[in-house]
């Protein structure tokens, strides 16, 4: 029998775990799962949130749970649970996110059984603005699609084979659904099936919310896109990459002198220097 594992970090999401984890052990099967829970060392009451669950519900068994005693970062804590996972399977729910079709892992489980040349399958979402996410003019992707440019698929809908390897960049990322997004693209196929089935919530403490601003959001793709543009910049689509990098230290210096927000107006152009000429940057 095949074993998923169901990857949930977690970080102060006391108002919201227990929907989280409550939309898992929902989840109608005919295989095992297994939802392994890491706690970042959350200053609320995360914790009791939790146990109370694993004391009172009848799917309890199905939860691993592992609290960190300091904490050590968001992509830090992913990389843990993942090498966690038992399952032939990874499907992923962070804290403050929710499945909303009971049949969610069973449909896509069972297309990536029939479709071996597919690693990994999404579905729709909304969010807390009743946006859908993910889909797109297509629904099936390969790489040549993906490595220059952005493709969404909503992080809590994600489940791909348990096939990939984190290099050292991985704790580099921002956000790592777009780094398992390019990492299952190497590997093959990508797959959004046609049915809502995830919410992500929009919230003050959620990680996309911390680079709203302009210039913190410019400055972390820069840092984002390089890791990416180093891995690609030999194939004839990374030009696309390449502007993008380029266009991102530009809006930095625009919005700094149009702002009166000085701190990048040396760091950003020598990085952009940097770039043109050695394939690096220098902006933090």
């Amino acid at each position: 029998m095949n074993i998923v594992s169901v990857l949930m970090i977690t970080y102060s999401h006391e108002n919201y775990i227990e929907q989280a984890i409550n939309a898992v052990l929902m989840q109608e099967c005919d295989f095992e799962v297994e939802l392994i829970i890491t706690n970042d060392c959350s200053p609320d009451n995360t914790d009791g949130v939790i146990k109370k669950i694993i004391k009172n519900h009848p799917r309890s068994s199905w939860i691993k749970y592992i609290k960190h005693d300091k904490n050590i970062g968001m992509m830090n804590n992913f990389v843990f649970t993942f090498k966690e996972a038992r399952g032939e399977y990874i499907a992923l729910c962070e804290g403050d996110d929710y499945w909303t079709d009971p049949n969610k892992l069973q449909k896509q489980i069972d297309f990536l059984e029939n479709n071996s040349e597919y690693n990994l399958v999404g579905h729709h979402a909304t969010d807390s603005n009743s946006k859908l996410i993910g889909k797109h003019e297509k629904d099936s992707f390969s790489f040549e699609d993906i490595y220059y440019r952005t493709l969404i698929i909503p992080t809590a809908s994600l489940v791909f084979r348990n096939n990939i390897v984190f290099e050292d960049w991985i704790t580099k990322v921002y956000g790592g659904d777009k780094a398992i997004i390019f990492l299952n693209a190497k590997k093959g196929k990508l797959k959004i099936l046609p049915f809502l089935g995830s919410f992500y919530r929009l919230h003050s403490g959620g990680i996309e919310q911390l680079y709203k601003d302009d210039l913190r959001k410019s400055v972390r793709n820069i840092n984002e896109y390089i890791i990416y543009y180093n891995m690609i910049k030999k194939l004839p689509k990374s030009i696309e990459l390449r502007k993008k990098i380029i266009k991102n230290h530009i809006d930095i210096i625009l919005y700094c002198v149009y702002t009166f927000r000085f701190q990048y107006l040396i760091k950003a152009p020598y990085s952009l220097f940097l770039f043109l000429i050695k394939g690096r940057v220098y902006i933090n």
